[in-house]
């Protein structure tokens, strides 16, 4: 007599196996996205596949920084953690209609940065840090992060030409940069990054070679914003490309800097935000939208600004001709 296969017959024989042989030889050999498809299938896999230390690793092993000091306080959420941080953030580009006295995220009172840079997939630096987000001197000052000292270098296999405009498709092939910020108390993340920078040129001056990533966010004063993570490749004409400054900022449509307590708003929108899996195409899209709006924006400011000249200009000049006709008439 044969046996047909049944559920019931695959689930005994995956109940025999250990669970511990499981997790530590055969999943962590599957992505993120075919692990969820598989803890799907029936509550024993859900189970399994569930375990905090098998998303943990992985996580750790697609961003080496998540396997940082930092982060090792948080003793759980790791699937949640990973599925925030392989995700775009995607908020509305218009302010969320809340109740009173309610906002998108709760008080974000630290954040965590988590930092990876690569070259042609190969990890090439990785840190993370904490920033406290509570002090007079975080709130009300420029929000701005960076992950190299003054004098400190990313080296890179590249070869850097500061003249050559292939020099920009080469750095843009080559170097990726992820930076992940964490809510270690809401357990929320998102990955500024993204999956691909929206932007790449030289500087004018130097030749240096600035990769921008952005997500773009609404906050609540009406205007757009972007939370935006700048990346400069340079070097010696003819050596090797390096990575001289990673900073993360959050500015406004006016491209200024926004402060501490203003940042976490734009922030809070992202933690907040529905998360898609874009490819890096929807970052794009949200980008040319911010700077599209950018260039209303100061369009609207030069006619206002022309349209008061004009005015001023009138009421000088009816000022002159009512004071000469004054005094032609008393003379």
């Amino acid at each position: 007599m044969t046996l047909s296969p049944t559920t019931d017959a695959v689930e005994t024989t995956v109940s025999a196996l250990p669970p511990h042989l499981l997790q530590s030889d055969i999943l962590k050999l599957l992505d993120g996205r075919s692990l969820a498809s598989l803890s799907s299938v029936s509550q024993n896999w859900r189970s399994i596949c569930s375990e905090e230390t098998l998303w943990k690793d992985m996580s750790a092993t697609m961003w080496p920084s998540l396997a940082g000091e930092s982060i090792s306080a948080l003793d759980s959420g790791y699937r949640s953690l990973y599925s925030d941080c392989i995700t775009s953030s995607c908020p509305p580009l218009k302010p969320r209609r809340r109740r009173r006295n309610t906002a998108a995220y709760p008080t974000i009172e630290k954040l965590i940065s988590a930092v990876d840079v690569y070259c042609d997939g190969q990890i090439l630096f990785s840190k993370d840090f904490v920033t406290d987000t509570i002090s007079d001197v975080f709130l009300n000052n420029p929000f701005k992060l960076q992950i190299l000292s003054p004098k400190e270098k990313i080296p890179t296999p590249l070869k850097f030409d500061d003249e050559a405009e292939e020099c920009i498709d080469v750095a843009e092939a080559g170097v990726r940069v992820s930076w992940i910020l964490i809510d270690p108390t809401g357990k929320r993340a998102f990955n500024v990054t993204g999956l691909r920078h929206v932007e790449a040129n030289r500087h004018w001056l130097n030749g240096f070679i600035k990769l921008h990533y952005a997500t773009v966010v609404a906050v609540p004063s009406g205007e757009m914003a972007q939370c935006s993570v700048m990346v400069t490749c340079g070097g010696v004409h003819g050596g090797d490309m390096e990575v001289v400054d990673v900073t993360l900022q959050v500015e406004d449509l006016n491209l200024k800097p926004l402060t501490g307590s203003e940042s976490l708003l734009a922030i809070g929108e992202a933690m907040a935000g529905r998360r898609r899996l874009t490819g890096g195409k929807m970052e794009k899209e949200r980008y040319r939208e911010f700077v599209k709006r950018r260039v209303e924006k100061k369009e609207r400011e030069e006619m206002i600004k022309r349209n008061i000249d004009i005015v001023i200009i009138i009421a000088i000049v009816s000022i002159f001709f009512a004071i000469f006709a004054f005094f032609r008439s008393t003379s």
